[in-house]
């Protein structure tokens, strides 16, 4: 396909890191929206005083620092996901078949980020003659915060917040972006349960006798892992050495929805935990199975539940969660059934 030297013809793909801050070729392409990575290079500015000299020295400019850092934002799909997954909670996923066979179960919960980073390759047109498209490669990539979430008729939408070693432009060069039918979950399959009781057994995480939580209009859930992302040394040419997570990493879950007295005012005011589990079911993937993305929060509170009559319409009550662990469940698990044979 000609490139257009637009947006039209820009690209994202990803690729898992061996070494983390050694660039690797992209294995997986994604549509995206929009996306905001740059590099981020430190110049010191020496301001000396010499002899009446009233602007500052070009000479005494030095490069000292490079690193990298932005965002990306892309439609949540039934395919393509679980790699992302991986960066985002840290652990790996467990796959499995479904039964009957046709698609694959990958299951995520937590694990350590360390030594888990991406190559991130984006492909940026140029409208110049030949309509060229440069990479840039933002190297030893980590995911720092996360927002999943979706509103009336829209699309499930995910905003990962990054911080890469460098921004290295042709090394690796682009690659050729190839892309499997994908399809968006959206609003009308998404279903949200509270209550009931979370167990696990073989390593999975399921919740027996949940309710449906009434007239959710929406949600965000929100994750962030913390880190030190300025680990600069003398005698590393000006790049950083691996992020370390260096304090507890935080889950957020807020439901916009009508006034519910029963299910969520009354649950907000008795402030226990409680499981909230969260599932799209989309389409057919394979003879009798769906495509499904399925999150399961075992230890959710209520943390706040404003209600204020503010006119004459219905009166609306967003609610805030905190998500932590309950010592015995993993504090997420996300199920993630697909066509993908792999993350």
């Amino acid at each position: 396909m000609a490139t257009t030297g637009s947006g039209l013809s820009a690209q994202l793909g990803v690729g898992e890191e061996t070494t983390v801050g050694t660039g690797v070729p992209p294995t997986r392409f994604l549509p995206f929206t929009k996306e905001s990575l740059s590099g981020d290079f430190h110049t010191v500015r020496n301001d000396v005083l010499a002899a009446g000299g009233q602007y500052r020295r070009a000479s005494q400019d030095v490069r000292t620092t490079r690193t990298a850092k932005g965002g990306v934002e892309l439609p949540a799909t039934d395919r393509s996901m679980s790699l992302l997954w991986k960066h985002m909670l840290g652990g790996t996923p467990v796959i499995t078949d479904t039964a009957p066979t046709g698609g694959k179960i990958h299951r995520i919960q937590p694990g350590p980020l360390a030594g888990k980073s991406l190559t991130i390759q984006k492909g940026v047109p140029e409208p110049v003659t030949g309509n060229p498209v440069s990479a840039l490669n933002y190297t030893g990539a980590r995911v720092t915060e996360w927002t999943l979430g979706v509103k009336v008729n829209d699309l499930l939408r995910l905003k990962l917040d990054i911080d890469a070693f460098d921004e290295v432009a042709d090394t690796p060069p682009l690659a050729v972006a190839n892309y499997p039918i994908t399809r968006p979950f959206h609003f009308a399959q998404c279903t949200i349960k509270t209550g009931g009781t979370a167990t696990t057994s073989n390593s999975i995480v399921s919740v027996a006798g949940g309710t449906r939580l009434n007239r959710v209009t929406g949600f965000e859930l929100k994750g962030a892992n913390p880190m030190d992302t300025t680990r600069f040394f003398l005698g590393a040419s000006g790049l950083k050495d691996e992020q370390i997570e260096n304090d507890f990493r935080d889950l957020a879950l807020s439901v916009d929805a009508e006034f519910n007295r029963a299910q969520v005012y009354d649950t907000y005011r008795a402030g226990a935990f409680l499981p909230v589990q969260i599932t799209f079911t989309a389409g057919l993937i394979a003879t009798g199975v769906n495509a499904v993305l399925d999150i399961v929060l075992p230890a959710a509170r209520f943390d706040s539940n404003p209600v204020n009559v503010d006119g004459p319409d219905i009166v609306q009550a967003k609610a805030e969660l905190v998500i932590e662990s309950d010592e015995t469940n993993p504090p997420i698990q996300v199920t993630y059934t697909t066509a993908d044979t792999t993350a």
